[in-house]
């Protein structure tokens, strides 16, 4: 009868753990009996968990599946890493796990352009909304890609612009912003251009 070893994992010790790291590292498949190194992350110590972080994101193995369970004081060296150019590592699907000083901090650079390949529209679901439309407004009035931020911008800085056209003073292709407008400024849009048609 074959045993199942994934099932004994949250009843091994330290030791025992340790061990079925190390035959994961050193399998060809990454992998050992079935067993791939996330799933023995939840059980180890944070130490343990940033250290084969760390082995994996310099060799650029599976370290995606690790990020959940890693320590936040790693996330700076990491960020570090990245913005040195020391790796070409894919850090976007790290942002949900980062802290969110390390995550404002790469923001900052990749908005002043200071990170090659970073668009900051990247960082929008992490960013704060007044962040949001304050890069939002920067980039409708400088005429810069801006569709991408209306799902994140905030329902305030919309009607801005739903007041603006209404008074004639859109910076904005009104039809596009529809979809992420209240129902409150469509009726007004819609209520001042029936009223303003000319036959």
């Amino acid at each position: 009868m074959k045993i199942n070893l994934t099932r004994m994992i949250p009843f091994l010790d330290k030791e025992e753990l340790s061990l079925l790291v190390e035959k994961i590292k050193a399998s060809e498949t990454h992998e050992y009996e079935g067993i791939k190194l996330h799933s023995i992350v939840p059980f180890l110590e944070e130490e343990e968990v940033n250290k084969l972080f760390l082995e994996e994101f310099d060799k650029g193995g599976s370290y995606v599946s690790l990020a959940p369970f890693v320590g936040d004081e790693l996330w700076p060296e990491i960020a570090k890493k990245f913005t040195a150019g020391e790796t070409t590592n894919n850090i976007v699907p790290l942002f949900p796990f980062m802290d969110e000083v390390t995550l404002k901090d790469l923001y900052i650079k990749a908005e002043a352009g200071q990170i090659e390949g970073l668009d900051v529209i990247k960082f929008l679901p992490f960013i704060s909304d007044e962040e949001v439309d304050r890069v939002f407004l920067e980039r409708v009035k400088t005429q810069k890609e801006y569709k991408a931020f209306l799902p994140f911008v905030s329902a305030d800085c919309l009607h801005q612009f739903a007041e603006a056209f209404c008074q004639g003073d859109a910076e904005i292709d009104i039809d596009v912003i529809y979809p992420f407008m209240t129902p409150e400024d469509i009726k007004k849009i819609f209520k001042h251009v029936i009223e303003n048609q000319k036959d």
